[in-house]
């Protein structure tokens, strides 16, 4: 069995339709969804919890676990199941049918993290360019659409707290990856629509959180540039 992971913060009309194109397609009898309300305050809660499988897993958080915090709810819940590999889809990450077999038919499905983006990082470790076909290298993989086998999650763990909220718990799961002689690869996944920023795009302080991530990473890789282009397609 697989798990599909969905952190999910207000915006009910987003989550319907989210929930709409997950069970329109036929993938979703294969999958087990742990879906996250991120203590919403509008009527979100109540429409997806009546939307679900009695096999789906509905938690309601009563406080905001923030991004990195709630997905790290999700690894929790990931850990005491019978699943061979958790996919992370952001709620404003759409999908048809094929979604799920685009990652399975990935020669390293079974021993890698599989990413539907990748970005490269410059030499202040910032990001500065979504990778396309015909780039080989890159950075790492986003969490948005990360597919992580449960023998590897066993071994890095969760996502690093001490980050804050959100941003940059990607490159750093990427790198300890890296680290640890793990394969990181990426497959473009046309299966899988983003409608990006969604949640965290419409937060007024999200440039302090950005900021605050982004000063921690670097203090934490700092003078690890070997990492920077680790990836390969």
């Amino acid at each position: 069995m697989i798990t599909l992971g969905v952190l999910h913060r207000n915006n009910c009309k987003l989550a319907c339709m989210f929930i709409d194109k997950f069970f329109s397609s036929p993938e979703a009898e294969e999958v087990k969804l742990i879906w996250i309300d991120n203590d919403s305050n509008d009527d979100s809660a109540d429409h997806v919890s009546k939307l679900l499988r009695q096999s789906d897993l509905f938690i309601k958080s009563n406080v905001n676990l923030g991004v990195i915090g709630g997905r790290n709810k999700i690894f929790d819940e990931f850990d005491k199941i019978e699943s061979t590999h958790l996919i992370f889809l952001d709620n404003d990450q759409l999908v048809s049918p094929g979604w799920l077999n685009n990652y399975k038919s990935h020669s390293n499905f079974e021993n890698a993290i599989i990413g539907l983006e990748a970005w490269q990082l410059d030499n202040n470790f910032k990001p500065f360019k979504m990778c396309n076909s015909n780039d080989g290298q890159f950075s790492y993989v986003g969490c948005g659409g990360m597919c992580i086998p449960k023998d590897i999650y066993k071994k890095l763990g969760k996502f690093d707290e001490k980050l804050g909220m959100a941003y940059f718990e990607d490159p750093d799961y990427c790198f300890r990856a890296f680290e640890s002689n793990i394969d990181v690869k990426w497959k473009q996944n046309k299966y899988v629509i983003h409608l990006a920023h969604q949640t965290l795009g419409k937060m007024n302080n999200r440039g302090d959180i950005f900021s605050k991530s982004a000063q921690y990473f670097r203090s934490k890789w700092r003078g690890r540039k070997d990492l920077l282009l680790r990836g390969k397609a």
